[in-house]
């Protein structure tokens, strides 16, 4: 059975505090960060990095808690999963049309 997990963001080595992301065996679900500064700052903001997902019209948010956002995340993977939606390793394209790898 395909599990979510979570570990921190490495970028350059480097870990920074509060970005992790969510993941499986067969690839990375979602990055979960929460914000630093900004309007936004202490909301955590999360951005789908799996493919072809049915939410690529809006694969990415903000929540106002660490509970919140791991909920959420949580219920998108499952229905992803249980309905056989859930593809990695793809070009993934965002809102601006630009295709990520």
């Amino acid at each position: 059975m395909m599990q979510l997990k979570w570990k921190r963001t490495v970028i350059g080595g480097q870990t920074a505090p509060y970005d992790f992301l969510a993941y499986t065996d067969w690839g990375t679900f979602c990055r979960v960060i929460k914000r630093p500064f900004g309007p936004s700052e202490g909301r955590w903001h999360w951005a789908l990095t799996c493919n072809q997902s049915p939410f690529h019209q809006v694969p990415y948010g903000d929540c106002d808690s660490r509970d919140e956002v791991i909920d959420l995340v949580k219920r998108m993977f499952e229905e992803l999963r249980i309905t056989n939606k859930l593809e990695f390793h793809r070009p993934y394209v965002w809102n601006d049309s630009k295709i990520w790898y």
